[in-house]
């Protein structure tokens, strides 16, 4: 077999320098457009695919949704190809990458460029007679650095990473060469290009538009401070971003400015490659004087480039539009990178909201995007209660009269509802009670309550209505059925059982919309209090009756009684008012004498009223002038009895203050009070305390002072004797001192003569004195109404011992006196009676 073996000229790219730079984030705007309209409480649905190819890193992504929600979005794809970068960090000897965090940044860089390319690089696989040497710069040495037969998998670019001091220049990196033997020429093609068709770049060839390395090295300064980490948030001024520096170097590796197809479009200070042509609005690309950066100030839409000299401290420069361009020229195929945006949200409320999109990259960069969502109201739902029956005039409430729901809900809902009763009567109106705030997938409850009454009978549709805050409404019905009924209106609140006919009225009323039959309506009270009719007769189309109330006086001490009047009739619901009856009992007084002299006394009688007097009852007492009179405080009238007797004294004050009217007041619980009134007089008086006979004071008793008497009964007649004044005593006419002159005075002086017989005059006898002090006190000698004619008449009427002895006191008489003497006694005791 023929073997040739074919020696590739091993070739190093100068890597290119950079210093520092001032420059500021920037973040694209997507166009903004408007979304179809969606229902409130309805998932609002946004998914968009947004270019990435200004992003650099791993995306997230977050939506306003101008409701003063933020959420995050769900990002996916990105349209990533296929090449890997596998970096080594066997020749860091200076231990520059000795953390974690520059490692995964450096990672980062390298993945944000390599996402974008779309080659598929074929894999290099020495062995046997195919062999070849890796040659590159030496990380942390900057000296040549060889590996033989480095094995480098398909779409695998390896890069050799580690740092160093290089000065005032950030970092410095670019593609490794080769030097390739092989006994399949195919193996030293794959060494070469990777099997990048246009990347050949030896002696009659056509000038290369490809490149495929097999990968690089690249080092960073070891002096610098470089700023680590995905955000830029906390970047000192004068601080190195390092993601933008190891961005700009992977880069030159790839062959931006450093590589065969590089110089293919570039010519005096200007590069030429088509894609940066078009980048840079058809014209070709100034150069920095090295020719391997853009020239310094270039800008791809507005925006300075991450591919010229120099990085300003304290800010972050990712690749441009105009730096892909030039990967595209060097022959990388560029991916259009997109990502898939999406999110759900639900709007509690209708309006037109904005909505900002924020895709953010891990390394800084930010697409931001404004767009429209237009929620439209949707009306709530309304459900009313269940049918129901209730009576005429009665106060009623339904509790969730309204039952509604809406998919709307937040701080702005409201609702407001009206109430047809159906009757005519002022619509029910206010704002319904929220009883479960609604959220995203959860709709907002309310409800409203609605009290009434109806003034007749019949079958009402209930109209409801609900309305939210934006004018959405919703009606519902129900049925009323109100049964017909009576009502009974008393026109006084109360009454006294005195008040006898016509005490108050009360009013019957039908309540029913149908009139035109008559209707007989029974009345029911409690008959012992009050009368009336036990029924009324409604005329066709008569809907009122009134009839009068009479107060009945039972003379029982029942105290207030509360009394019904109840209306009834077939069909009807029975009405029925309420009235209060006052007990009216009385006490009476009476107090026997007119007149008492001080130190005397006297009876009264307290007498109750009513008839059930099977309970004893307590009468308090009271005088008005309590220096004249006095009497107990309380006295009690025994159970089973209608009165009580109880004495009054008068009381002696040493005063000449003639006769004094005294009031007497009793009083029970339940009772009307009673008053009587006497006169209490001085000790002056138509009575000889001394001697009682003596009428005329001469100390001696005579048929003189029965004269005075008799002449005094001649002028005057019997009587009932005032109070005498110091001129009209004596006489002493009032010899029984019972506050009357008669004939029963003169009886007592002739009775006391006819005892004392032959005794001497004016002596006084003990048996005279008790004998008539008996009939003194005796109330006989006023009602016995003894008219007698002749003497055997007077026996005859006498009917009791009392009777009798003033008939033995005449007999007396006629013994010691003329026929016509006792004539006229009798004659005048006759008259007194």
């Amino acid at each position: 077999m023929l073997t040739r073996w074919t020696t590739w000229r091993r070739t190093r790219l100068a890597a290119a320098k950079r210093r520092l730079r001032v420059r500021f984030q920037h973040a694209e705007r997507l166009e903004s457009r408007l979304l179809l309209a969606t229902a409130e409480g309805a998932p609002f649905e946004f998914s968009g695919v947004v270019d990435t190819s200004s992003l650099v890193g791993t995306f997230s992504a977050s939506i306003d949704w101008g409701d003063g929600t933020v959420a995050p979005a769900v990002v996916s794809g990105g349209g990533s190809g296929a090449l890997v970068g596998r970096v080594d960090y066997s020749y860091d000897t200076a231990n520059f990458f000795d953390s974690q965090l520059k490692k995964d940044l450096f990672q980062q860089a390298v993945d944000s460029v390599f996402s974008r390319l779309g080659d598929d690089l074929q894999a290099i696989a020495p062995g046997g007679m195919n062999s070849w040497v890796a040659d590159f710069s030496h990380p942390a040495t900057g000296q040549p650095q060889t590996i033989t037969d480095l094995q480098v998998s398909a779409n695998e670019i390896v890069i050799f990473a580690g740092g160093r001091e290089l000065g005032t220049t950030l970092g410095i990196g670019g593609p490794g060469g080769y030097s390739v033997s092989c006994l399949l020429a195919s193996f030293c093609e794959t060494v070469a290009t990777r099997g990048e068709v246009g990347a050949r770049s030896q002696a009659g060839d056509p000038p290369p538009v490809d490149f495929g390395p097999w990968g690089g090295s690249i080092a960073f300064d070891v002096t610098t401070d470089f700023y680590y980490s995905q955000t830029i948030d906390d970047i000192g001024t004068q601080q190195a971003d390092f993601l933008s520096v190891a961005m700009h170097e992977v880069a030159h590796l790839l062959g931006f400015g450093a590589s065969p197809a590089w110089k293919t479009y570039s010519t005096a200070g200007v590069y030429n490659g088509p894609a940066s042509r078009v980048s840079n609005g058809g014209q070709g690309v100034s150069l920095s004087p090295d020719g391997s950066h853009w020239a310094s100030g270039t800008k791809s839409n507005g925006q300075e480039v991450a591919l010229d000299p120099s990085l300003t401290s304290g800010t972050r420069t990712l690749l441009t539009p105009l730096d892909w361009a030039g990967l595209d020229d060097v022959g990388w195929e560029l991916l259009q990178p997109t990502a898939t945006v999406s999110g759900s949200h639900v709007y509690g409320d209708d309006g037109v909201y904005e909505i900002t999109l924020t895709l953010a990259s891990s390394a800084g960069g930010a697409l931001v995007s404004n767009q429209h969502a237009t929620i439209i109201n949707v009306a709530p739902m309304l459900t009313p209660a269940s049918d129901l029956s209730v009576g005429f005039g009665q106060e009623f409430t339904i509790v969730d009269l309204g039952v509604f729901t809406d998919p709307g809900f937040g701080v702005n809902e409201a609702f407001s509802y009206t109430i047809d009763w159906g009757d005519g009567s002022t619509l029910g109106s206010g704002t319904a009670s929220i009883d479960l705030a609604g959220s995203s997938g959860v709709a907002t409850r309310g409800s409203y309550n609605g009290s009434h009454s109806y003034a007749n009978g019949g079958i009402y549709d209930v109209l409801l209505t609900i309305v939210d805050d934006d004018g959405g409404s919703d009606t519902a019905q129900l049925q009323i059925t109100v049964a017909p009924g009576l009502s009974v209106e008393i026109t006084a609140d109360q009454i006294a059982e005195n008040d006898g006919n016509d005490a108050t009225s009360v009013s019957i009323t039908r309540h029913t919309n149908d009139l035109s039959q008559p209707l007989t309506v029974y009345l029911a009270t409690d008959a012992s209090e009050i009368s009336i009719p036990s029924s009324v007769e409604f005329l066709a189309g008569e809907a009122t009756i009134v009839v009068a109330v009479h107060a009945v006086d039972d003379d029982l001490l029942d105290g207030t009684q509360g009394v019904s009047v109840t209306a009834t009739a077939p069909g009807f619901l029975e009405g029925r008012d309420n009235l209060i009856v006052v007990d009216h009992e009385t006490l009476t007084l009476s107090v026997d004498a007119l007149t008492v002299l001080e130190g005397a006394a006297t009876f009264a009688t307290a007498t109750r009223s009513n008839t059930n007097t099977g309970a004893a009852l307590e009468v308090s007492v009271s005088i008005d002038d309590p220096t004249e009179a006095i009497a107990p405080q309380a006295v009690i009238i025994p159970a089973g009895e209608q009165s009580v007797t109880f004495p009054i004294d008068a009381i002696e004050d040493g005063l000449e203050d003639g006769s004094q009217l005294v009031g007497i007041t009793v009083t029970a619980n339940g009772y009307e009070p009673a008053t009587d009134s006497f006169f209490v007089a001085d000790t002056l008086s138509w009575h000889n305390a001394v001697l009682r006979w003596d009428v005329n004071a001469d100390m001696r008793v005579s048929p003189i002072d029965v004269l005075q008497i008799v002449n005094d009964l001649n002028r005057s007649g019997s009587r009932k004797l005032a109070a005498p004044g110091q001129a009209e005593v004596p006489p002493y006419l009032d010899v029984n001192d019972d506050g009357q002159v008669s004939p029963i005075d003169a009886l007592l002086v002739i009775n006391y003569l006819n005892n004392l017989g032959s005794g001497t005059e004016g002596e006084s006898h003990q048996f005279a004195t008790i004998a008539f002090d008996r009939v003194i006190w005796s109330p006989l000698l006023v009602t016995a109404n003894i008219a007698p004619t002749d003497r055997d008449d007077w026996h005859r009427l006498a009917t009791t011992d009392l009777e009798r002895e003033i008939i033995f006191f005449a007999d007396q008489l006629r013994n010691s006196f003329t026929d016509d003497l006792i004539t006229d006694f009798a004659a005048a005791f006759d008259g007194f009676a």
